[in-house]
């Protein structure tokens, strides 16, 4: 009974989330009435509600654990992301990085797959997908436009630029790194770049192969004039371009430092975003020259430190409380049970969560959703099977922000399809290829790495 409870209620949840009702409202309630559920059918995993911790309670104290960690630290990217986009710090890195590659007067198919491990190497930056991709489509899309590449396979590109979440600003790594409980700078550098490197090369390529298939038989785009040095003057300075790519220095750097002279130069994300805001406030400050300006320009901050809380955090927050619902109603005792009547070997439990993942992130359309629904489930699952967590993380990892990437209901494909004038399902049908050729090599690397 418990089973087809939980069947229907994870189903509805599936079709109000792809329907676009607000995923935050519908996971609430989802958990709210798994619990409820649980404790009608008095599952054996919902024992601690029956003996006395209050459903109120127990939802308060999901809150707050995450709110105070991973919460905190995400509030902080975002509160960062926005000031170095608000001073045009990530518009100065975008732009130069993509008049380097203009200038290398690469064919436009070469270009189309030189884009895809540039933009990735931004995104690790500039950790918004959406952001980045609005960036890519006001910097590298007339670029691309001007030496004859189409419109759509333009597009196409943009998006892929976004289908790793990788590096130690992302929000996906922190919460991995977090499950995983080792320091972000370790699973980044351990274990995340050494995965993420190769894909990088085959999604390029593939991404080439797909829009080929897809172009074929189109007609040519004629090339026009380049972008010129005015342009690129108007935005700011060389030294702004340094910014968004200041988190990561000082992470890579404590954690040299760490390994050197010893743990009293541990870092951590959330202290390097307010460090490196700290360095963007004042060079914004010498630079405008304008104290109040620059004082006052500090709101920005907190404002997308509050933007970050209402579009992120409260997805982990609610994710959190989700997994405990699906815990409580049985879903994890169903699912292992069914890996274990296929063998329980190391590579059915990592290919089951790598497309459970995968496929929630088209669902929801967001990468984040998905992982955080379930990213604070594999520890558990992982001591089971006595797996190191990070071998199933790491591709989890992976996976969310590739469903993303796939799927038409995203914000990133959404808001680069508006811009482009294309349909978001036409840049989900470019995506399908390269993204689900990186997912089979990723679990195939995972596999026999």
């Amino acid at each position: 009974m418990a089973l087809l409870v939980l069947i229907i209620l994870v189903s509805l949840t599936a079709w109000s989330l792809y329907h676009q009702w607000h995923a935050q409202s519908v996971l609430f309630v989802a958990a709210v009435l798994l619990m409820l559920a649980a404790l009608a059918l008095g599952t054996p995993q919902s024992a601690a509600l029956r003996e006395g911790i209050p459903l109120l309670s127990a939802i308060v104290d999901s809150f707050a654990s995450s709110l105070s960690g991973v919460g905190l630290m995400i509030m902080s990217i975002g509160g960062f992301v926005a000031y170095a986009d608000h001073i045009g710090a990530s518009e100065s890195l975008v732009v130069r990085a993509m008049r380097t590659l203009e200038r290398l007067k690469l064919p436009p198919n070469v270009l189309v797959l030189a884009l895809i491990p540039l933009g990735q190497l931004i995104f690790v930056c500039v950790t918004s997908a959406a952001g980045l991709a609005v960036l890519l489509m006001a910097s590298a899309y007339p670029v691309m436009l001007r030496l004859g590449v189409r419109p759509v396979t333009a597009a196409s590109v943009i998006t892929g630029t976004t289908a790793f979440g990788i590096g130690p600003a992302s929000a996906l790594t922190a919460a991995a790194a977090q499950a995983a409980g080792i320091p972000v700078v370790d699973y980044v550098v351990v274990h995340q770049m050494l995965l993420a490197l190769p894909l990088m090369v085959a999604i390029a390529v593939l991404y080439g192969l797909s829009n080929w298939i897809f172009d074929r038989g189109a007609d040519a785009v004629p090339p026009v004039e380049h972008v010129t040095e005015s342009e690129v003057k108007a935005v700011k300075p060389m030294i702004y371009a340094v910014v968004p790519v200041l988190p990561i220095l000082m992470m890579v750097a404590s954690y040299v430092a760490t390994e050197v002279w010893g743990p009293q130069f541990t870092l951590s994300t959330t202290a390097s975003m307010f460090m490196s805001f700290g360095v963007a406030w004042l060079l914004h400050t010498l630079s405008t020259g304008n104290l109040r300006d620059a004082v006052n320009s500090i709101s920005v901050f907190w404002n997308g430190m509050g933007s970050i809380f209402t579009s992120v955090v409260t997805l982990v927050l609610v994710s959190e409380v989700f997994a405990d619902g699906l815990i409580a109603l049985g879903f994890m005792d169903a699912m292992l049970e069914a890996i274990h009547s296929f063998g329980a070997s190391e590579a059915l439990v990592i290919v089951a969560f790598v497309v459970l993942i995968f496929l929630a992130s088209i669902l929801m359309g967001s990468g984040n959703a998905a992982f955080f629904s379930f990213s604070p489930l594999i520890p558990d699952v992982a001591a089971r099977f006595g797996l190191n967590s990070v071998r199933i993380l790491l591709p989890m990892n992976l996976a969310a922000s590739m469903g993303r990437t796939v799927s038409p209901i995203s914000g990133v494909l959404l808001a680069v399809a508006a811009l482009a004038k294309v349909s978001p399902m036409e840049l989900a049908k470019r995506n399908a290829i390269p993204v689900l050729g990186s997912l089979l090599l990723m679990i195939i690397l995972q596999l026999f790495a």
